[in-house]
């Protein structure tokens, strides 16, 4: 089950958020908040998922999303917001959130990108970083990249596109679990505790770029 906590401060619009999860027989809402009690939710009710607005009352949500990542490194972030230029989403990027997307998306859209964010996923929008992964430079040497296998680059690429576990297994043609696996060993190779470390730090070294 993916638990998830709503944060905005427009009680109906987390009614909204709350009425699309309801319907999905995998997902619930957890809590939902304006988020001045944000922290103590998430160790209350230890959430897989926050759906967060970035302008909250007396809030930074940037700021808000790395006091979450400091509680707990395995909770992720999607950004909800009416603020959606490319500036704001590279914000949410380096903030340590796992996806954006803009309020008026449509409900699709946003179970998808829960779906993708609980499988290890990134969702963002393609203009932010369309991978293109780099055989040779420093960077990927201080990364670890060049210690991948073909696949298993391949496999990173997908991964910082925004592709989910299930999308990837599907464009290579293997199994979901090849893809954890696949996973794992780029995590060990590269010693990295997620995916999201990988491909942030992947993105300021020039390796996934756009």
């Amino acid at each position: 089950m993916i638990r998830i906590i709503i944060v905005d401060d427009h009680p109906i619009f987390r009614r909204g958020l709350m009425s699309m999860i309801e319907q999905q027989a995998d997902m619930e809402v957890v809590a939902e908040s304006d988020g001045r009690d944000l922290l103590a939710l998430c160790r209350k009710h230890r959430p897989g998922i926050i759906s967060m607005d970035i302008n909250l009352p007396d809030l930074d949500g940037f700021e808000l999303a790395r006091e979450v990542r400091k509680l707990s490194g395995d909770i992720r972030i999607i950004f909800v917001s009416m603020f959606s230029s490319l500036a704001y989403v590279r914000r949410s990027f380096k903030s340590g959130a796992s996806g954006h997307l803009p309020k008026e998306a449509a409900a699709e859209s946003f179970i998808r990108a829960l779906r993708v964010v609980d499988e290890g996923g990134l969702f963002f929008p393609r203009e932010i970083f369309v991978p293109e992964i780099e055989n040779a430079g420093d960077g990927s040497s201080r990364l670890g990249f060049h210690l991948l296998t073909r696949r298993e680059k391949e496999v990173a690429k997908l991964f910082a596109a925004g592709l989910g576990y299930k999308e990837i297994a599907l464009k290579i043609g293997v199994s979901p679990k090849t893809i954890e696996s696949h996973r794992l060993h780029i995590l060990k190779k590269t010693n990295f505790q997620n995916m999201q470390q990988f491909v942030m730090v992947g993105v300021e070294e020039g390796i996934f770029r756009s």
